[in-house]
């Protein structure tokens, strides 16, 4: 992977005469972040150990814990984000959002019964038409994922203060629900060519109702400037292209080589769309109207410690599930009493549970800290002087606020 700054100036409509290192002007207010894996690893395996004991229940204050060492590490010119969100918060709204998908899809059951549909006979006719839409029930349910997302996204925002200054979120949930289901159809109908335009109008959507105090936010630049993003995507599908092409003349199949090959451009193309299409977005982002933001994250090395990251956790677990395995087959192969051969099970079980536990503080540590980090310092804000002048939003009162729903992490629970 190239050692490149994405979007470097000159490849989008973003202005930017950068001076200081990787093109921030030398007046802007820079990114920094002071966290550190050992101590998120510890926190998170900690936090893990906790909700294994609670079975899951205390799993909605790890999640706040966690945010809020990752929110203070985050530190703009020097001073950290602060959260605000509680475990109780998250606790509630699960179950709230538990009663909204029982109450869904007992409406989904409702809905078959009324039209006279049988449960118990599926190779009848009603059988054969509720059988898909049972099957398919998730996909009915997607406006209902996108609006969670939304509404995660607006909790998160309204717990996030910095300099004493709440982010937030205007309403639009279902808004943004239906958007989303649309253009994933358009998308898909499109076999992804127009994939630089669903994730543009969805971030505008997301942007132009985001809020930093009385300041807003908005999403500048067109849709189309995305698809410099995609480049590595296009060279993917060309290469496969070309590689089934030659397969088919040689009269033979693809080699694992040529499959590797094309899986590694495939990776690549991903990461190099990701990284592209998010620094190209944030650089067009204005708050306030003339407070502009900027970024220049490397691809080179965000791939490199996405991928090394993850190569690192496949290190620990592939031996540990293979000695699992190995130790079950050897005790069911073997035809060992019913009380020994209850150990490897035994054993498996405590190594999957040890997996599980390991796997999240394994995550946070060694893929999403050290990419985190790099995007946080790679940022910045220019005419940072302007930001004195922003003051304090005021809550909303009836017109504003959504009940019972705004005090807790719906979104985040569904």
């Amino acid at each position: 992977m190239t050692e490149i700054a994405a979007g470097a100036p000159g490849q989008d409509d973003g202005p930017g005469t950068g001076h200081g290192p990787g093109g921030r002007p030398a007046d802007a207010l820079a990114g920094a972040y002071r966290g550190g894996a050992p101590a998120l690893f510890r926190l998170a395996l900690w936090t893990s150990l906790l909700t294994v004991l609670t079975l899951g229940v205390y799993r909605f204050w790890a999640r706040t814990r966690i945010r809020r060492r990752i929110w203070s590490s985050i530190a703009p010119g020097g001073e950290p984000l602060e959260y605000t969100g509680t475990g109780r918060e998250k606790f509630l709204g699960f179950l709230v959002a538990f009663v909204i998908l029982a109450l869904c899809l007992g409406g989904l059951a409702m809905v078959a019964l009324f039209l006279g549909l049988s449960l118990f006979v599926p190779d009848g006719q009603g059988g054969m038409i509720l059988a898909p839409l049972l099957q398919n029930s998730l996909l009915l349910l997607s406006p209902l994922y996108f609006y969670a997302e939304y509404r995660a996204r607006r909790y998160m925002l309204s717990r996030t203060s910095w300099r004493g200054i709440r982010f937030g979120m205007d309403k639009g949930g279902w808004g943004y629900a239906w958007r989303a289901c649309g253009y994933w159809l358009l998308t898909g109908a499109t076999l992804g060519a127009l994939l630089p335009l669903m994730t543009f109008k969805l971030e505008e959507y997301r942007t132009n109702r985001s809020w930093f105090g009385d300041a807003r936010f908005t999403q500048g630049g067109e849709w189309t400037m995305l698809y410099r993003a995609m480049v590595p995507i296009f060279e993917a599908i060309g290469f496969a292209v070309i590689a089934g092409a030659l397969a088919v003349f040689a009269g033979g199949g693809l080699s694992l080589l040529m499959l590797a090959g094309i899986a590694a451009m495939a990776l690549r193309g991903v990461i190099c769309w990701r990284i592209r299409s998010f620094a190209i977005l944030t650089r067009h982002k204005r708050l306030g109207g003339d407070i502009r933001i900027g970024t220049m994250p490397s691809e080179g090395r965000l791939g490199w410690r996405w991928v090394a990251g993850w190569v690192c956790i496949g290190v620990i677990y592939i031996p540990a599930v293979a000695l699992a395995v190995a130790l079950q087959a050897y005790a069911l192969g073997e035809g060992a009493a019913a009380d020994l051969a209850a150990l490897p099970l035994l054993g498996t079980a405590l190594a999957a549970v040890a997996l599980l536990v390991l796997f999240r503080p394994l995550r946070l540590a060694l893929v999403v800290q050290p990419v985190l980090a790099h995007l946080v310092e790679a940022s910045w804000v220019e005419t940072p002087g302007r930001l004195t002048s922003i003051r304090q939003r005021a809550r909303g009162g009836p017109a504003e606020a959504d009940g019972l729903a705004d005090a807790l992490d719906l979104g985040g629970a569904i």
